[in-house]
């Protein structure tokens, strides 16, 4: 069937038998009563069909990559600061640490946080007569009953032995020290 005025290269007569073209979609055709309105709507409706068959592509046939993968890196990057956090603040990097020395001050600080930090004498200071003094061995203290016992041995002059961990960082409701004490080993 001739759609135009002009001659097709090849009427169905003599065109070639190896070639095959596809069936072409329907053209949108006037209507029967004589009417110039044509109806796109099983185009549309092919076009949004095949769209929904393909999922990740759109009619046109280009790929959707960018939301997937800025979704991925979204996602990376928030299981990244978190792996991170968990190291800098909430893993310690040294346990099961010992001091022993000379307790010298307990009390409780802190504005929003209430903590208990310390401040202790190391004996290793005291002893060594080569070195200058550098710094009192300071640390944070979280359990109740630890507090109590290290307030009676403060000012005593009785040395005590602390075990410790030491984080890479502080949160505030832990204490101001990286270093928090664990218990009394010798009191």
């Amino acid at each position: 069937m001739k759609d135009d005025n002009f001659d097709d290269y090849f009427d169905e007569s003599d065109a070639p038998a190896a070639v095959s073209h596809p069936e072409p979609k329907s053209a949108a055709a006037p209507a029967a009563d004589g009417s110039k309105h044509v109806d796109f709507t099983d185009d549309i409706a092919d076009d949004e069909a095949k769209a929904a068959s393909l999922g990740a592509e759109d009619a046109g046939g280009v790929k959707k990559r960018k939301p997937r993968f800025l979704a991925y890196a979204i996602a990376v990057i928030v299981i990244g600061l978190g792996v991170t956090c968990y190291f800098r603040y909430f893993n310690p990097y040294v346990t099961e640490a010992r001091v022993t020395g000379y307790v010298t001050q307990i009390e409780r600080r802190g504005m929003i946080f209430k903590t208990f930090e310390g401040e202790m004498i190391s004996e290793s200071a005291l002893t060594d007569t080569t070195r200058i003094y550098s710094r009192d061995f300071n640390f944070s203290v979280t359990d109740q009953a630890i507090v109590r016992e290290l307030q009676a041995i403060q000012g005593s002059g009785r040395p005590v032995t602390l075990e410790y961990v030491r984080y890479y960082a502080t949160v505030p409701w832990r204490g101001s020290q990286p270093i928090v004490v664990t218990g009394i080993v010798d009191k």
